[in-house]
């Protein structure tokens, strides 16, 4: 399982013009985290996504992520 997930890891790098707001894009970075996350390691996921989603439109944008950081890590992350 893990050389697939490889193999798809290595496919992307070779994409540099890739549109990164294309649903191909999405799904191809939604198989390779299925493929890389036990069920315990993707339902925290899940978990600290819905924290960070504060506008629950199913993105988190820059504000929400530097946010979330600090929730979830009590930390300061600055965006350079």
């Amino acid at each position: 399982m893990e050389k697939y997930a490889q193999s798809m890891l290595d496919a992307l790098k070779n994409y540099e013009d890739v549109d990164k707001n294309s649903k191909l894009f999405e799904a191809t970075l939604a198989i390779i985290g299925s493929k890389l996350l036990n069920s315990t390691e993707k339902a925290t996921m899940h978990h600290l996504f819905k924290i960070m989603d504060e506008s629950f439109d199913g993105k988190i944008g820059e504000e929400e992520l530097v946010r979330g950081y600090y929730k979830v890590l009590g930390d300061e992350l600055t965006i350079e």
